[in-house]
């Protein structure tokens, strides 16, 4: 018994040895080219290794050559078990501040391996809290929005969003 512990411990630690050495800024670059697929760009000043959490600086989301976003870091944690990616001081720029307050203190998004169809999702800032989740298997997002008081005088983006009794709820299908 004590030598397939000791087996399993050993592959763990392989594997935890395996993600941190890994580069993973080449895995923020592919990711980067993914999201370019959907007409997404992502640029950024700099990206630093730092073992099991990968960072970026200054980063810049255009979509279809439309300038929608600033974040002063996007930090993407690599674990075995976990993963997470962490979006922090959104500033929203002033074609999207129509539909919603321009600061986002920050969006997080983490997958577990031990719940492998979903990927959850919180985000925080002056349009109140946002929690949800994105089902994979029937590709389908769902957020809850606690509105803030300024959010709630954006009645046209709200109108988009079922009431219910603890918020707003947004569903998509894609």
């Amino acid at each position: 018994m004590k030598k397939v512990v000791a087996i399993i411990f050993y592959f763990l630690l392989f594997l935890e040895s395996l993600i941190f050495f890994i580069p993973k800024d080449r895995l923020f670059l592919y990711l980067e080219d993914r999201v370019k697929q959907s007409f997404v760009d992502i640029s950024q000043n700099s990206i630093e290794d730092k073992g099991f959490l990968t960072l970026a600086k200054d980063v810049k989301v255009n979509y279809d050559k439309l300038d929608i976003a600033s974040l002063k870091s996007l930090k993407l944690y690599t674990f075995l078990f976990y993963n997470s990616l962490r979006a922090e001081n959104i500033e929203l720029k002033d074609s999207v501040s129509i539909m919603m307050p321009k600061r986002v203190d920050f969006i997080k998004v983490s997958y577990l391996i031990f719940n492998p169809l979903y990927i959850h999702i919180y985000a925080k800032g002056d349009f109140g809290e946002a929690d949800g989740f994105i089902d994979i298997l029937h590709k389908k997002l769902s957020i809850l929005v606690k509105p803030s008081k300024l959010f709630n005088s954006y009645h046209q983006t709200l109108s988009q969003m079922k009431k219910e009794k603890s918020g707003y709820r947004f569903e998509y299908r894609f």
